[in-house]
């Protein structure tokens, strides 16, 4: 009986083999690793740990970031967008995307405009939640989408206030690239951008992302005081014009300091 048992234990683990590919296998573990390693791992520490040699774990790391899984920052890769993107449908069950949806239905009540709350995902703002407009023409996004930090509202609150140490790493990590022709893709204007971010309390997206599109956005921050999430609204240029601006800028700042997130 005993031999029985352990003969189609064999037999069980030969089949499971034919059908098992290696590197996807190996690719696996990695995410694995990653995902207990908030700070990310350089690429001897990947490699180690899978026991493959330095060539198998580049095209690994590389072919998961090429799909967003894995995304590397300096010398180390990390977990990349795609869980979040992939999860985002997800995120009812938990407490950021519950306490993020009346302060986003209440600035739609103010300003009649879309809101959007996000949250930083590696050099880039994920968008969690959206409320839309009333009105019969509005711009939206939809919850999961990703957009650039330096051309986006919600994107400079990031820039301005947790990657600003960071301002050098992010530039080699990630290219201004050019969707407008307001975007700022010169690293001097993006940090005096930053800096007017950081001295009054809001960002504004005039036109850098999409044409005819006005976004305006501010920090949402946690009990703790930190900045976790960025909140703002989106409407086209003809209902918010610039003259608006201070007028919106009060009514998103007051939504995003009345949010005190997890």
């Amino acid at each position: 009986m005993s031999y029985m048992s352990t003969d189609l234990k064999d037999t069980k683990s030969r089949a499971e083999a034919r059908y098992t590919i290696p590197n996807l296998a190996n690719a696996c573990r990695a995410l694995r690793l990653l995902g207990g390693h908030e700070e990310g791992l350089n690429m001897t520490a990947i490699r180690e740990a899978l026991e493959v040699p330095h060539t198998s774990a580049l095209r690994i790391l590389r072919t998961l970031e090429s799909e967003g899984f894995v995304q590397s920052k300096g010398r180390n890769f990390l977990l990349g967008p795609a869980f979040l993107e992939m999860g985002a449908s997800h995120f009812a069950s938990f407490n950021l995307r519950k306490a993020a949806l009346p302060a986003l239905q209440q600035l739609v009540d103010k300003t009649g405009e879309t809101a959007h709350f996000c949250v930083p995902s590696g050099y880039q703002s994920l968008i969690l939640e959206v409320v839309e407009s009333p009105e019969p023409v509005r711009v939206a996004s939809r919850p999961g989408t990703l957009a650039d930090i330096h051309c986006s509202a919600t994107g400079k609150v990031f820039l301005a206030y947790l990657f600003r140490d960071e301002f050098d790493e992010f530039l080699s990590y990630q290219a201004l690239t050019k969707r407008t022709a307001n975007t700022l893709v010169s690293s001097e204007a993006l940090e005096a951008e930053l800096d007017q971010v950081d001295r009054l309390g809001y960002a504004v997206d005039d036109e850098e992302y999409h044409p005819g599109v006005r976004c305006l956005a501010a920090p949402v921050r946690n009990i703790e005081d930190l900045v976790v999430g960025s909140i703002g609204i989106t409407a086209s240029t003809q209902r918010f014009s610039k003259k608006m601006i201070p007028l919106i800028a009060d009514k998103v700042k007051a939504v995003a300091e009345s949010m005190r997130l997890p």
